[in-house]
């Protein structure tokens, strides 16, 4: 049996760039409609798959010459971008380049073609990245050797990047590995199936960065409307600098997202002392257990300002809803439903996890939207406020993408792991920044929030029980 194996690489090519002296630099993802393959497990020619991945190519040049007048220093294009997806082993063989290890040798595509046989993708690469002067992470087919490896890269203008792909945000390698070295720069190609009202890609994306703390993510994912392909950005601690969710109906089409993101690299020495200094207090253990409250302490990269003034403390009300079970994204949750009333405090329990939520409705929405809290405990522990796709409690868990209901509410559970990821969504999948977040030392998570600006779609605290992931 050959002692190789087939896998996606991810390939960050760049022009020499000047050390930078700056406290930031200028990132973009693009979210890319990849032109597939129309019959993917069919055998091509070289010839033919080069003719195919040239499309998305062509666009990757167009998007990168875009990026640079922009001053991008580093764009992050998604995972299967190039080649696509749906292929058999033996029908992707074609399109595969063998890329030799960076650590072995040094080799620029762009000035050196003539090296290796069979590389026109990696020097078209280099060469899009030395010709506007940027570095590039591209996700591609390759032909390696099997290994697993914790990738980094260092730059001259933010310091290191951590590399991420597919779904590795959920899992603990490499990503908290990855945070355990001290990475605070993620770059993340994905090729990301949205799984509301808890998994939309940059629902996930944002509860990441809100809860490893000090965790800048570049986040580029596939636009694909028949897979449920989309959501992209660029989210520090403190802010989302950009993030893009197509809605139903939207035209089917790329989207460049650009930010100037602060570096966050506690090595880096490019910046002011005392920003190295703040980034590295913020790097922390990689979970909220040393997070500040977001609601009177300015965020790693400033963008957080103090919010209004929080609302009056909620009438005493306690809800006697019963509770139901319903299937949320394939877990049996527990839910209870929130009362009819303005306003009230609602408990809901399953095993040792017990979620806790008190709530005013600030704009009731429409036609009786329905809401509920949920609670799950197992491979995952989940606290979740969510509106129900319809008027039964059977359709809560299902998906949502739009509301009209908007309230100013706490959301807290006890959580047995410090991995606790928390996200706000509103309609249009939009991310909402919580006025507090906040850990106690025995576990306890809040996030809470107010005056949102459109309806709440989910409320979600995202506990990872990484080490019941069954290898």
């Amino acid at each position: 049996m050959s002692s190789t194996i087939i896998i996606c690489l991810i390939i960050c090519v760049n022009f020499a760039l000047s050390p930078s002296s700056s406290s930031s630099y200028t990132a973009a993802v693009y979210e890319h409609r990849v032109v597939l393959n129309p019959q993917p497990h069919l055998n091509l020619s070289r010839a033919a798959a080069l003719r195919h991945m040239k499309t998305n190519l062509d666009v990757y040049e167009e998007q990168a010459q875009q990026a640079a007048a922009q001053g991008v220093q580093i764009l992050v294009f998604p995972e299967d971008g190039i080649h696509g997806f749906n292929f058999s082993r033996a029908s992707i063989s074609s399109y595969l380049e063998t890329i030799p290890d960076p650590q072995q040798e040094t080799w620029n595509p762009c000035t050196e073609p003539r090296r290796y046989n069979d590389t026109e993708v990696l020097q078209r690469l280099s060469c899009m990245a030395r010709r506007y002067s940027l570095y590039l992470v591209a996700n591609m087919a390759g032909l390696q050797p099997c290994s697993a490896e914790i990738i980094t890269f260092d730059t001259p203008f933010a310091g290191r990047f951590g590399v991420l792909t597919c779904f590795d945000l959920l899992f603990h390698e490499p990503t908290i590995t990855l945070l355990e070295r001290g990475v605070r720069q993620l770059v993340f190609p994905t090729a990301w199936m949205n799984y509301l009202p808890l998994l939309a890609a940059a629902q996930f994306q944002r509860a990441f960065s809100l809860g490893a703390t000090g965790v800048t993510i570049l986040a580029a994912n596939i636009r694909n409307d028949e897979l449920g392909m989309t959501g992209s950005g660029i989210f520090t601690p403190a802010a989302t600098l950009g993030h893009h969710h197509a809605r139903k109906g939207e035209p089917e089409e790329g989207r460049l997202l650009v930010a100037r993101v602060p570096v966050l690299d506690p090595l880096w020495s490019g910046g002011a002392e005392e920003e190295v200094v703040a980034a590295r207090e913020s790097g922390g253990g990689g979970d909220l257990s040393s997070s500040p409250s977001v609601q009177d302490e300015k965020g790693v990269d400033g963008a957080i300002t103090p919010p209004p003034s929080a609302p009056p403390p909620l009438l005493p009300v306690t809800s006697s809803s019963p509770t139901f079970n319903s299937s949320m994204l394939c877990d049996p949750f527990t839910f209870a439903l929130l009362p009819a009333a303005a306003e009230g405090r609602l408990n809901v329990c399953q095993g040792p996890l017990c979620c806790h939520l008190e709530y005013r409705r600030s704009r009731p929405g429409g036609d009786g939207e329905l809401y509920a809290l949920g609670a799950f405990a197992g491979m995952h522990t989940v606290c979740a406020l969510v509106r129900c796709r319809g008027p039964e409690a059977s359709s809560c868990g299902q998906e949502v993408e739009e509301a009209e209901t908007r309230m100013d509410f706490l959301l807290s559970g006890k959580f047995e792991t410090p991995h606790v990821y928390p996200s706000l969504v509103v309609s249009g999948v939009k991310m909402e920044q919580p006025r507090r977040l906040e850990r106690t030392t025995v576990g306890t998570v809040t996030m809470a929030h107010s005056n949102m600006t459109a309806g709440l779609v989910a409320a979600s605290l995202y506990g990872r029980m990484y080490h019941l992931d069954k290898v």
